[in-house]
């Protein structure tokens, strides 16, 4: 999925803060101020998914960069997903929300979100 976050390299931007409740999941997300970067000013984004089933944070460097047909940009939708399959073979979480969800996954420089939801994120500027 393509969103203003592409303007720039996923490595261009970084987790603030992250909270998670009731079921939605914010990510303060923020772009690095480099004086060399003058083409980009420094920006602010919340990304907000609603209706979250399931979701993981870890280190970008482990990410696989072969997690299945990935689309997008640094907002990802996952085409196939081991993190699905393995949702779906070793827990009752998809028995018990039923299949219609989407795999997405965040990458920044530091960390890479991964998020099981039934609905799509919204991304929003703050200024």
């Amino acid at each position: 999925m393509k969103t203003a976050l592409d303007d720039r390299p996923y490595y261009r931007w970084h987790l603030s803060h992250l909270n998670y409740s009731d079921g939605v999941l914010s990510l303060d997300i923020r772009s690095d101020s480099q004086a060399n970067a003058s083409a980009f000013k420094d920006d602010r984004y919340l990304v907000v998914f609603s209706d979250v089933v399931f979701h993981q944070v870890f280190d970008e460097c482990m990410q696989k960069k072969d997690e299945g047909a990935r689309v997008g940009g640094t907002i990802g939708l996952h085409q196939s997903s081991s993190l699905l399959d393995y949702l779906r073979e070793h827990t009752a979480l998809l028995h018990c929300v039923g299949s219609d969800v989407r795999h997405y996954s965040l990458l920044t420089a530091l960390e890479c979100v991964h998020v099981i939801t039934r609905g799509e994120p919204k991304l929003t500027q703050i200024d």
